[in-house]
């Protein structure tokens, strides 16, 4: 007998009240989420998150009756699991603190507005909150041509078939008019591709760094935390990517630089 697939099990904790009435629409346009409840204060989003249980969490760091680090901090003393977390907030010196101390929760960064382009944040998001909570980790299917036994992809480029080997990618860089540049070590090749179209294909390691641009993260050489950027190395020598605010904090978590 078939069963219904699961759902993932989101709360919304936003002070905002046009904000989180917005998000919580937008996240059920995406089928496979259920919206098990939202609140504003800290109050009211702690009972929900002891009743509930949810699955995930879009939880802004500025709530009424204090913050998300009080919030968390309640769940913790009071023994409530914390799920898997998405920030959001409209400042970044808050948000940093607080992905710094709950790293091993918090699983994207969205900032505000973030409208522009929102099915593709809120795309990555879920996949990522699905990611990391175990139930669904096991049965979430293998992304199209990324299988283990797969390491490359052949993209349809005019009359041609283009065979482009994940490992052998140093970045990728959106060139306009619809089409992107991927830089490999041994060529640099312009497909009529967008860059979200690729990176539904490219594996985890390839990552999007800024709206323009997604890097290989196994090419990176060196971080400039001052400029927000990368280094990536170039036939010996080394081309500075800079890396969107709204990227930055993800970046360092899959590079395990925070601390």
């Amino acid at each position: 007998m078939n069963s219904e697939p699961e759902l993932l099990r989101c709360a919304v904790i936003e002070d905002e009240d046009q904000m989180r009435r917005w998000l919580c629409d937008r996240l059920r346009e995406f089928p496979e989420v259920e919206i098990i409840g939202e609140a504003a204060s800290v109050d009211s989003a702690f009972h929900l998150l002891n009743r509930e249980r949810p699955d995930a969490l879009f939880l802004d760091v500025k709530l009424i009756g204090g913050s998300a680090f009080d919030l968390l901090n309640r769940l913790r003393a009071n023994r409530v699991p914390i799920p898997a977390i998405v920030i959001i907030t409209g400042d970044d010196e808050h948000a940093i603190p607080f992905i710094n101390q709950w790293h091993g929760e918090v699983v994207r960064y969205l900032t505000k507005p973030f409208i522009e382009e929102w099915q593709n944040k809120i795309r990555d998001c879920i996949d990522a909150l699905c990611a990391a909570t175990s139930r669904f980790a096991a049965s979430l299917p293998q992304p199209p041509l990324t299988n283990p036994a797969r390491s490359y992809l052949f993209v349809r480029n005019a009359d041609q078939d283009i065979r482009i080997d994940f490992d052998a990618i140093r970045w990728l860089e959106v060139a306009g008019g619809g089409a992107v540049y991927v830089v490999s070590d041994r060529q640099t090749i312009r497909l009529n591709q967008t860059l979200n179209q690729l990176l539904e294909h490219m594996p985890p390691y390839i990552m999007r760094i800024s709206r323009d641009t997604a890097v290989n993260l196994n090419r990176i050489m060196r971080v400039d935390r001052s400029d927000r950027g990368v280094f990536i190395d170039c036939n010996g020598t080394e081309k500075f990517l800079g890396v969107g605010d709204a990227y930055y904090p993800a970046l360092l978590h899959h590079l395990d630089l925070i601390k």
